[in-house]
């Protein structure tokens, strides 16, 4: 493990898709230095909502930060209006919109303990930035900047819990599995799969990991997208016997994940 000082960091500022573009490989090389990534943590997931969601791509902006050659850490963050105690002010804020549920920094792991926030501040200051707040919503419990704050606590800031998020535990039986489902769920599982127990050469599976995984969830997807529809417009799809083995094979749920979503003012 490297060690990191705060002392000698550079912060440099990239904006819109072109800014993120350049952005591909020093981004890749941090994400991979990551203990726990996510998908919001990808290139792929940021670039997908500046092309297809945000409506001006150049208002959000990518502070990079560096030790020297080394890459340590990306603030993907948008200068925004934000209502509080009835007053207007200007934040730097994560990109919002009904499909970013959640949202994080991208820091690679020697990097948490430096004072990020702190540099950002001062780096913002130096350039004549006006701003109020740094407003960072849909956090999941363990998320880098939550972890860079508590290692280094700005002078005033406030952390409160917006929700839950559940889940099922997928690591046992499936017996265990349909266990975690309501009455109502399983009642119509057991006609679906009587519904198909009908049909010739139908086979079921209880996949959770590995190769056959990836390979069932693909099928899964297929039989997804067509809706169910066969050629004649109802029913199971055509070439149900190739598909249909993953039903009840999996829902692609997660194993675990955090129960609450912080949020730093």
């Amino acid at each position: 493990m490297r060690h990191l000082s705060g002392e000698d960091i550079d912060v440099t500022f990239f904006q819109g898709m072109a800014g993120l573009e350049s952005l591909r490989n020093v981004w890749n090389e941090i994400v991979a230095g990551m203990n726990r990534r996510y998908y919001f943590h990808l290139w792929e997931w940021h670039h997908s909502y500046l092309k297809c969601l945000e409506a001006e791509p150049r208002s959000l902006v990518f502070f990079l930060f560096t030790k020297g050659t080394i890459p340590v850490a990306i603030f993907p963050l948008q200068f925004t209006k934000v209502s509080l105690g009835g007053l207007k002010l200007k934040a730097l804020a994560f990109p919002y919109h009904d499909h970013m549920q959640l949202c994080d920094l991208v820091c690679h792991r020697d990097a948490l303990d430096l004072p990020l926030f702190r540099i950002l501040s001062q780096h913002l200051r130096n350039q004549g930035k006006l701003w109020d707040m740094i407003q960072l919503p849909h956090l999941l419990e363990g998320a880098c900047a939550l972890q860079v704050v508590n290692n280094h606590p700005p002078s005033s800031f406030l952390l409160k819990h917006e929700g839950r998020c559940d889940f099922m535990d997928t690591t046992g039986t499936y017996e265990s599995f349909l266990s975690c489902l309501s009455k109502n769920f399983r009642r119509s599982l057991k006609r679906a799969k009587q519904y198909l127990d009908e049909l010739h050469e139908i086979q079921f599976s209880f996949t959770q990991n590995g190769p056959e995984f990836e390979e069932k969830l693909e099928a899964f997807m297929d039989v997804e997208a067509s809706g169910w529809k066969g050629a004649r417009g109802i029913g199971p799809p055509s070439n149900c016997t190739q598909a249909s083995d993953v039903f009840t094979a999996r829902l692609p749920v997660h194993s675990r994940l955090p129960e609450r979503y912080p949020s730093i003012l």
